[in-house]
């Protein structure tokens, strides 16, 4: 299964009622689900701050991991290395994903420059690695988060760029995160079902599908 925005693909499609310079927009159904799919990616990491001017290589990759192994476990595999077993993932799943959240293709020697995993434990962080055509981390368990964002604002900035400030939500323990981004802020702010976490923004640009990728995200974790 190709990575792609935990979303329907309809929620791609729907476009801003207004695109006034440095003032609220207000989305329509479908671009209310979109954004609200693709700030819940960061959210649910419990990610505080990332600025893409700033990753690395790695700091993509640990982002595609918990990624896959939270919305498309069926890309990652599960190999044995001397006393060892490591998550691994392509560098094509590596790809995908980032194209979506971030907008930029990955060259085919994107991470092909990391260590090799190692065999027996140490004092090595748990990836990643590289190897074999593979993208490795030592296996863990993961907890499945129940964290989204729903998007309370839209602004256009100057630049074009728009600012997406969120409040993050706790979901309860039976609820599906999928429905969760169907929710309008009004709706999540009236759901005493869900607690509220914190709050923040993302800033992204916006491509000629009006699909985002991000800038900047920032909560108040």
């Amino acid at each position: 299964a190709a990575a792609e925005a935990p979303a329907d693909e309809d929620s791609f499609s729907g476009n801003y009622t207004d695109s006034v310079d440095g003032e609220y927009v207000d989305p329509d159904a479908d671009r209310q689900i979109y954004a609200n799919a693709f700030v819940s990616a960061f959210a649910e990491q419990n990610i505080s701050e990332m600025d893409t001017e700033n990753l690395t290589v790695e700091e993509y990759l640990d982002f595609v991991r918990i990624y896959l192994k939270t919305h498309a476990t069926d890309l990652i595999s599960y190999e044995p290395k001397g006393e060892m077993l490591f998550e691994t993932f392509t560098p094509a799943s590596a790809h995908e994903v980032i194209k979506v959240f971030f907008g930029f293709f990955t060259s085919d020697d994107f991470g092909s420059g990391l260590e090799a995993p190692p065999e027996a434990h140490g004092d090595q962080p748990a990836g990643p690695f590289y190897e074999d055509g593979r993208f490795w981390y030592e296996a863990c368990d993961t907890e499945d988060s129940n964290r989204f964002a729903i998007v309370d604002s839209y602004t256009v900035n100057e630049d074009g760029t728009m600012t997406l400030g969120f409040t993050v939500y706790e979901a309860g323990p039976n609820d599906s995160l999928y429905e969760c981004y169907r929710l309008s802020p009004e709706e999540a702010a009236a759901d005493s079902t869900i607690n509220i976490v914190t709050n923040g923004s993302a800033t992204v640009r916006i491509n000629q599908s009006g699909e985002y990728s991000l800038i900047y995200y920032k909560a108040d974790i």
